[in-house]
């Protein structure tokens, strides 16, 4: 009688790790973007989240929003959400571990799941003046915040405020997340946002002002 052979050959092992290393290799850049996807609408939800608690700062304190960075106490706009409760906030070690003050990609990429990347738009509200919402001409136009990058002037990716040198980070796809005042959210490219010598009354006067002079 022949004996009845069990497993695999050497040649079909062979194959079946080949095969299993191909799908591997087709899955992996589908899987990673699907998370990225995931990081992206995180992002969003969290700048959306955001703009409901700078709404409600403006209504408790007459219509002006928080400053993006104060001179005089060295406070930046998280201190002020965060303070009053606006967006629900943990403190730990001094580090601030609010989950929508911070986009999960670039939490992610300096492995730091504390940090605040976020940056608000220092030019329309921060220094020694608060703006006030109804002085915004143009809230769709105007950006309120985004994707936040490494600061030069605070040395330390907890972006408090940008000024008009500092560009938005790309941290998504080339792209970097933009929360506009009137709360909705767009993509743009950091290198199609104009840093300087803007008309006064156009688009990126508007964008980084929210005023027409």
């Amino acid at each position: 009688m022949k004996r009845t052979q069990h497993g695999f050959s050497l040649i079909e092992l062979i194959v079946t790790v080949g095969v299993i290393a191909i799908l591997a290799m087709v899955a992996t850049p589908a899987a990673m973007k699907g998370m990225e996807s995931a990081r992206r609408s995180a992002c969003v939800s969290n700048l959306r989240l955001l703009h409901g608690g700078i709404m409600t700062y403006a209504a408790d304190n007459g219509g002006t929003l928080p400053m993006a960075y104060e001179n005089a106490t060295q406070r930046g706009w998280d201190y002020f959400l965060g303070a009053g409760e606006y967006v629900s906030v943990t403190k730990a070690g001094g580090k601030n571990l609010g989950k929508a003050y911070g986009c999960p990609s670039q939490r992610r990429a300096v492995n730091n799941p504390a940090a605040t990347t976020y940056g608000m738009n220092g030019t329309l509200s921060g220094g020694s003046t608060a703006a006030k919402l109804a002085g915004v001409v143009q809230p769709a136009g105007t950006m309120l915040m985004a994707d936040g990058t490494l600061n030069s002037d605070q040395k330390t990716y907890n972006v408090a405020f940008w000024q008009s040198v500092n560009k938005p980070q790309a941290a998504h796809g080339g792209c970097a997340n933009i929360l506009y005042v009137d709360g909705h959210v767009a993509q743009a490219k950091p290198a199609d946002i104009a840093l300087s010598s803007w008309p006064a009354g156009s688009p990126q006067w508007v964008f980084w002002t929210g005023r027409m002079n």
